[in-house]
């Protein structure tokens, strides 16, 4: 039976379930498990369709509900549900044959959308202006982030940027809140589609699909890249803000490309898989983080990619 679709299904949903109720134990759990949520439902799709993808969604989000059954259940599940949906769209763009990295650009922006019009929605609610709300939230997050780092033994420390004066935790979040939304919807994204590819590759569930090694950015972007960077020293505040916040995703998306490199190296010479995902995890730490960004922006003149051979993973 567990080859069956029936079968398929049921262990989608038990990896659902189980992924959720580790994941409310604790934010460090959440994010160990938490996160994997849209895996499950990319390789129920990736087997079965779309159909079943989106009923195995539906009473997933039934079996949250049940699991706590209060009127503030919307609200306190939002994260969740984003996973659930996040997963469905990535799949309904894989069915779509888009690239795999097109499929996650896709997926954040209209993810982004999603809780811009939530949280516009939200304000209306509680009858307050979207600045108070931005306001609180930020803190909210602020919070939530240094008792996630005190819970890992770490501080939160001002960030002191060179010949300026240190910037307080609570007011750097406030600041770089819209970008670290999309560069972590981003990253979700991208690490749950290539687990599922790695997956659907191991148990032999058909034809890969196009690597994320072939993803890079459009060329014209890095005129958009200089831009934010020199608005940095603009004398308006909220120049230097947009400036910031575009900078920081511009630079997500070279890390991707960098990443993508990287990936390519890994295919070419035929590394095991378990020694990729190590060496990909190992990319997201300083300094490597950065000159993974750096390798990526080289990429747009250099294309080391051309160099390899494109074998799949």
């Amino acid at each position: 039976m567990a080859g069956s679709p029936l079968g398929i299904w049921l262990n989608g949903l038990v990896a659902l379930v189980l992924l959720f109720l580790g994941g409310s134990l604790h934010p460090i759990a959440y994010l160990a498990l938490g996160i994997w949520l849209p895996t499950p439902l990319l390789l129920v799709g990736w087997r079965l369709g779309l159909r079943p993808a989106i009923s195995l969604a539906v009473a997933a989000a039934v079996f949250m509900f049940l699991a706590n059954p209060r009127a503030s259940f919307l609200f306190e599940h939002l994260g969740a549900g984003e996973l659930l949906l996040m997963g469905l769209i990535l799949h309904f763009l894989r069915e779509r044959d888009l690239a795999d990295g097109d499929a996650v650009v896709l997926t954040v922006a209209a993810l982004i959308l999603g809780i811009v019009l939530i949280f516009l929605g939200q304000a209306l609610v509680w009858q307050m202006s979207p600045l108070a709300l931005w306001q609180q939230k930020a803190g909210e997050m602020a919070a939530a982030l240094q008792k996630l780092l005190e819970g890992t033994g770490m501080a939160a420390q001002p960030w002191q940027p060179p010949g300026l004066t240190p910037i307080p935790w609570h007011t750097l979040i406030l600041n770089i809140l819209p970008a670290l939304l999309v560069i972590n919807t981003g990253m979700v994204a991208w690490a749950n589609l290539a687990l599922a590819r790695t997956l659907t590759a191991v148990w032999d569930w058909g034809a890969p699909e196009p690597s994320l090694s072939q993803w890079r950015t459009p060329e014209w972007l890095i005129f958009v890249f200089l831009a934010a960077g020199f608005s940095l020293l603009a004398p308006s505040p909220p120049v230097r803000l947009v400036g910031g916040n575009v900078l920081l995703v511009l630079g997500f998306l070279y890390f991707c490309q960098g990443f993508a490199v990287m990936a390519a190296v890994f295919q070419r010479f035929q590394v095991p898989r378990g020694l990729r995902w190590v060496g990909y995890l190992l990319m997201f730490i300083n300094p490597l983080l950065l000159f993974i960004s750096l390798l990526g922006l080289l990429d747009l003149w250099f294309d080391f990619r051309r160099r390899f051979s494109p074998l799949q993973s």
